[in-house]
């Protein structure tokens, strides 16, 4: 039970890091942001 626990939180904390890292990069690097989206659309 505590391993299946600890895995779920390992999940939970990463889920966490990655939004509030995505949040983040958006806030600061919206125009870099829509050059790479412009650069997935030409491929």
């Amino acid at each position: 039970m505590q391993t299946r626990t600890y895995k779920q939180i390992d999940v939970f904390v990463l889920v966490l890091v990655v939004t509030i890292l995505s949040v983040y990069l958006i806030r600061n690097h919206k125009e870099d942001l829509f050059q790479v989206f412009r650069c997935l659309k030409l491929f």
